[in-house]
């Protein structure tokens, strides 16, 4: 869904997965998390895979909040995730990958309207 919006720079930083998602380290996920949220990506959550890309069954996710604007669902939903992955590292450690599922500003707007209809 943003795979195309990643730099060649962010993408070598991560690996790819049996199905062919791209995870990442602690310390380059929050980096790709900046990166998707300045180009007005909604960070709709993630999964949380061990050090040999088998996933531990630990995830996150963001609901997207009538109240708040678009950009600040934006916003927020990044916040929340850096929340997470921080939560998660000081816990864990740095043995795990994080894989990021997000989407466009626009894709995000469909996805709440088809939800409300």
């Amino acid at each position: 869904m943003f795979n195309h919006l990643l730099t060649d720079e962010l993408k070598s930083k991560g690996r790819i997965t049996v199905t062919t998602e791209y995870a990442w380290k602690y310390r380059d996920v929050i980096e790709v998390i900046s990166y998707l949220s300045s180009k007005e990506c909604a960070i709709l959550g993630g999964d949380v895979l061990n050090n040999n890309l088998g996933y531990t069954h630990d995830n996150w996710y963001y609901s997207y909040s009538d109240v708040l604007s678009i950009e600040n669902n934006i916003c927020e939903s990044a916040s929340r995730a850096v929340e997470y992955v921080d939560w998660y590292y000081s816990m864990y450690g740095d043995d795990f990958y994080y894989i990021i599922v997000a989407a466009k500003k626009a894709d995000y707007l469909l996805m709440q309207d088809s939800a409300s209809s």
